[in-house]
């Protein structure tokens, strides 16, 4: 098994919580204008691993948060949510994630945070429910 990465100086260790199962690593390839992504699976997050650091964040008052991607199996669809009730009022959320979005937006309200969305034309879309393809959303 490949040794932990370092872990800036700075970085709570308080916040950092292994999992048994491997996380996924995502890899853009950039050529001539055109990108592609490659999304490895990841392992499932055993309820345990979500409890502790859910645990971590109630734990104590940040006054900003970044919400970020899908999450990996085991972790239940309202845990960034769940997350961002957790703030400081005016907390600062960044949200750049579609899964579970008007949950996570109902909580900044009610927590009173200033929010900010991160969606690429397609996601805005989805969201929307709006029917058109995805090369549309893409010109």
């Amino acid at each position: 098994q490949p040794a932990p990465r370092a872990r800036a100086p700075a970085v709570s260790e308080q916040l950092w919580v292994r999992t048994a199962e491997d996380t996924r690593v995502c890899t853009t390839l950039v050529a001539a204008g055109d990108a592609t992504e490659i999304v490895e699976p990841s392992g499932h997050v055993a309820p345990d691993e979500v409890s502790a650091l859910r645990d971590a964040l109630e734990a104590r008052r940040f006054g900003g948060l970044l919400v970020a991607g899908s999450l990996p199996p085991g972790v239940p669809g309202s845990f960034y949510a769940r997350c961002v009730a957790t703030l400081a009022p005016r907390a600062k959320v960044l949200v750049d994630a579609v899964a579970g979005l008007e949950e996570i937006v109902a909580e900044a309200r009610s927590a009173g945070a200033v929010l900010c969305l991160k969606l690429n034309a397609r996601e805005l879309l989805g969201v929307a429910g709006d029917a058109l393809d995805a090369a549309a959303a893409d010109t």
